[in-house]
């Protein structure tokens, strides 16, 4: 699996995501590749994936393809779905 992390050096909340989301990648035994995209520098990729809030996850399949996204404050507890 493919995970987009959009975030921004100065949100706190993108900090923690990273590490959270390997956690539960590793509990479960989940197979991943983790790309940054600081969404301020990635504009055209936030526009693309209609990125709104930081820090937000958008999970590809093997194409390529959005198979979920999870954003915001709330984005720890919707992690574990798309897993």
């Amino acid at each position: 699996m493919r995970v987009l992390l959009f975030s921004a050096p100065w949100c706190r909340s993108c900090d923690t995501m990273k590490p959270l989301f390997k956690q539960e990648c590793e509990k479960l035994n989940v197979e991943y590749e983790i790309i940054d995209v600081e969404s301020d520098r990635g504009v055209d990729l936030s526009t693309e994936y209609k990125v709104r809030n930081i820090p937000t996850l958008i999970f590809l399949d093997d194409d390529n393809k959005v198979i979920g996204r999870a954003s915001g404050s709330n984005a720890y507890t919707e992690i574990k779905n798309y897993l």
